[in-house]
């Protein structure tokens, strides 16, 4: 089912000359029009990753960090062990155990649940992880590795609701 055009997913109405982030769009490189039903037009980026400046681990951490993408995060899930932990190295935090099938290697990430609109919801039960990959069909959502105590999944989620991110160091 396709989004209605015609206002955000916050209820507001969009404006053509910004793009999700609110910046303004800088040429046609960066963009695809879509005219609704309201005869407004919707500028959607085309662009397939975030930008730094709309990065939260880069914006939050500094210009040398930055957010996994939907192939790091794969890459992670599926090279990894995985493992359920109620008390992490006796801390009581409550997430996931990766061990890497190649040199052990060991990552947490707790369950730090999701935000929605201003509550946290299911902490401690589940964790989801951000990618800064953004869904070719849906402009306005991400990939997202997500977790529970019995089951591991990829979803795509929207880019309002909360999601924890786990910043990857840039290697230069």
């Amino acid at each position: 089912m396709q989004p209605n055009l015609a206002t955000s997913m916050h209820g507001e109405k969009p404006n053509p000359k910004k793009n999700t982030a609110g910046r303004p769009i800088n040429g046609p490189e960066n963009k695809r029009s879509s005219t609704n039903t309201t005869t407004q037009t919707l500028v959607i980026p085309t662009k397939h990753v975030l930008d730094a400046e709309d990065d939260a681990a880069t914006v939050n951490w500094g210009k040398k960090w930055r957010t996994p993408t939907n192939e790091e995060l794969t890459e992670l899930r599926i090279h990894c062990n995985w493992e359920w932990t109620r008390n992490y190295n006796g801390t009581g935090a409550v997430g996931r155990i990766g061990i890497s099938k190649t040199n052990g290697n060991i990552i947490f990430l707790p369950a730090g649940g999701y935000r929605f609109s201003t509550n946290v919801k299911s902490d401690n039960e589940d964790g989801g992880y951000w990618s800064s990959t953004l869904c070719d069909n849906y402009y306005y959502r991400s990939y997202s590795f997500n977790f529970r105590d019995i089951n591991i999944e990829w979803h795509h989620s929207r880019r309002f609701s909360g999601r924890n991110v786990r910043p990857v160091l840039i290697k230069k």
